[in-house]
């Protein structure tokens, strides 16, 4: 009777052990978890035309947005495949001299300078594979890589604004561009925090035109931009 109790002990030790690892495994394999974190933009402009004359780029000015995101890991030993939806909110600002459209302004006492400001909302999806180069409970360390898609919310003149009433500048934007993703992450335990930078992999602007607003008049033309936006992000998350 001993060795009866002994051997159903055994057995029932056993399968609760391999019920464990399996659950273990199981939460290793594949993971979900959401985060939010700062972005600010760098707009790499690639040419600057106003009525077909090449102008001077004008000066870029970064401001901090922020994002919202969740995601999900497949995990395979040290490497992983991670599949993120995002929302970011990102603020930028070009300043520019208005004598580039037109003469109209000089001598008239009305300043010439002027900065216009674009807020954009976008939803991205980027397919990352990462690589653990240390990974040992609680913590890890990983380099990864991946291309991701933006769709625009905004595309059109409800996201851009100028702080001189002198112009009014129109653009529509081409509403899917992709970018590559590069970036460094850490997990302590369940949480994880990453730093990335997006490189832009084509002209952002589909078209763009402006109206100048002088004591004599309005003039309109159409301006050139074509532009890529590359991204510096930072993020604090939880994995579940």
């Amino acid at each position: 009777m001993k060795i009866k109790y002994a051997l159903l002990l055994w057995l029932n030790i056993i399968s609760t052990t391999i019920l464990a690892q399996t659950n273990t495994e199981h939460k290793k394999w594949f993971d979900w978890g959401i985060k939010a974190g700062v972005n600010a933009p760098y707009i790499d402009i690639q040419r600057f035309e106003v009525n077909g004359v090449e102008k001077d780029e004008p000066e870029i000015q970064s401001k901090v947005g922020y994002f919202f995101a969740v995601f999900s890991r497949i995990n395979i030993r040290k490497h992983y495949i991670q599949l993120e939806a995002s929302t970011h909110y990102t603020r930028s600002a070009i300043a520019t001299d208005l004598t580039y459209f037109g003469n109209s302004l000089i001598n008239t006492g009305i300043s010439t300078e002027a900065e216009i400001k674009t807020n954009r909302r976008t939803i991205e999806v980027p397919l990352l594979y990462g690589y653990n180069f240390i990974k040992k409970h609680p913590y890890e360390l990983a380099v990864f890589l991946g291309p991701k898609l933006r769709y625009a919310i905004d595309r059109g003149d409800d996201d851009t604004e100028s702080n001189n009433n002198s112009i009014e500048f129109h653009e529509e934007i081409k509403p899917l561009t992709s970018c590559i993703v590069l970036g460094l992450g850490t997990r302590i335990s369940n949480f994880v925090i990453d730093v990335r930078y997006e490189f832009g992999l084509g002209n952002i602007s589909k078209s763009a035109s402006y109206i100048l607003k002088s004591p004599t008049g309005e003039t309109t033309g159409d301006i050139t931009l074509n532009r890529r936006t590359n991204l510096m992000s930072f993020s604090l998350g939880v994995i579940f």
